[in-house]
Protein backbone atom coordinates (compact mmCIF):
# COMPACT_ATOMS: atom_id res chain seq x y z
CA UNK A 1 0.00 0.00 0.00
CA UNK A 2 1.66 3.26 -1.55
CA UNK A 3 1.06 6.77 -0.30
CA UNK A 4 2.52 8.09 -3.55
CA UNK A 5 5.20 9.87 -1.75
CA UNK A 6 8.78 8.27 -2.36
CA UNK A 7 10.56 8.48 0.88
CA UNK A 8 12.95 11.37 0.91
CA UNK A 9 15.06 10.77 4.28
CA UNK A 10 14.92 8.67 7.45
CA UNK A 11 12.97 10.31 10.16
CA UNK A 12 15.33 11.12 13.52
CA UNK A 13 14.19 9.30 16.40
CA UNK A 14 13.00 12.77 17.82
CA UNK A 15 10.85 13.09 14.83
CA UNK A 16 9.63 9.37 14.89
CA UNK A 17 8.52 9.82 18.31
CA UNK A 18 6.33 13.00 17.85
CA UNK A 19 4.89 11.45 14.76
CA UNK A 20 4.17 8.15 17.16
CA UNK A 21 2.30 10.77 19.32
CA UNK A 22 -0.04 12.12 16.92
CA UNK A 23 -0.43 8.73 15.21
CA UNK A 24 -1.78 7.10 19.16
CA UNK A 25 -3.27 10.37 20.23
CA UNK A 26 -6.91 9.80 20.73
CA UNK A 27 -6.20 5.74 21.19
CA UNK A 28 -6.76 4.43 24.72
CA UNK A 29 -3.07 4.09 26.21
CA UNK A 30 -2.01 0.52 26.89
CA UNK A 31 -1.04 -0.94 30.27
CA UNK A 32 2.70 -0.46 30.75
CA UNK A 33 3.39 1.70 28.20
CA UNK A 34 5.24 4.86 28.37
CA UNK A 35 3.59 7.73 30.39
CA UNK A 36 2.01 5.68 32.71
CA UNK A 37 3.65 5.68 36.46
CA UNK A 38 2.88 8.42 39.21
CA UNK A 39 1.51 12.12 38.59
CA UNK A 40 3.08 15.04 40.67
CA UNK A 41 1.80 13.87 43.67
CA UNK A 42 2.62 9.90 43.47
CA UNK A 43 -0.45 8.57 42.50
CA UNK A 44 -0.39 6.24 40.36
CA UNK A 45 -1.84 6.98 36.79
CA UNK A 46 -3.45 4.22 35.35
CA UNK A 47 -5.92 4.21 32.28
CA UNK A 48 -9.46 4.08 32.91
CA UNK A 49 -12.31 4.61 30.41
CA UNK A 50 -12.40 7.80 31.86
CA UNK A 51 -13.17 10.74 29.33
CA UNK A 52 -10.06 13.52 28.66
CA UNK A 53 -10.37 16.65 31.06
CA UNK A 54 -10.73 18.92 27.38
CA UNK A 55 -13.16 17.52 24.59
CA UNK A 56 -11.48 15.97 21.55
CA UNK A 57 -11.87 18.85 18.72
CA UNK A 58 -13.22 17.74 15.32
CA UNK A 59 -13.34 19.47 12.10
CA UNK A 60 -17.02 20.31 11.70
CA UNK A 61 -17.96 21.61 15.77
CA UNK A 62 -15.79 25.03 14.79
CA UNK A 63 -17.79 27.91 16.66
CA UNK A 64 -20.45 25.94 18.56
Amino acid sequence: MSTGKPAKKPLTPEAARILEQYRNAGKGIPAGSEGTGTDANGTPIKPSGAPPAQPIRRSGSRGK
